[in-house]
């Protein structure tokens, strides 16, 4: 979140990977893996602050995203793949992007419920 001007520094001719998916999914998610509601509380994120309740949550996301966005358009050098997660040619996505094969993109985080 507040790294990008540094991997800019360091990687300046890095690829973004933006992982795209309903803010309303992302939030669930959130909330149901492991402890990852908790550990966003104590994260320290200085300019945009920990966002409280799960619409905050929702925009939180979608302003990062844009925040990475605008941060690749400012940053001509590098390039932005964008990937939905949760649609089927995500893989064919990737291999487009990467020159692999789609098979070597996959789902393998899903929860199962937790």
């Amino acid at each position: 979140v507040t790294a990008l001007d540094a991997l800019h520094a360091h990687y300046p001719d890095a690829t973004f990977i933006l992982n795209l998916r309903d803010p309303v999914r992302w939030e669930s998610s959130v909330r149901n893996w492991f402890q990852l509601k908790g550990r966003f509380k104590k994260t320290h994120l200085p300019e945009y602050g920990y966002p409280r309740g799960t619409v905050a949550l929702q925009e939180f996301y979608v302003n990062q995203t844009k925040r990475v966005r605008d941060f690749v358009k400012t940053h001509p050098s590098h390039a932005l793949v964008e990937v939905n997660i949760e649609e089927e040619n995500a893989g064919d996505v990737m291999a487009e992007a990467f020159g692999l094969s789609k098979s070597c993109w996959g789902k393998s985080n899903a929860n199962s419920g937790r």
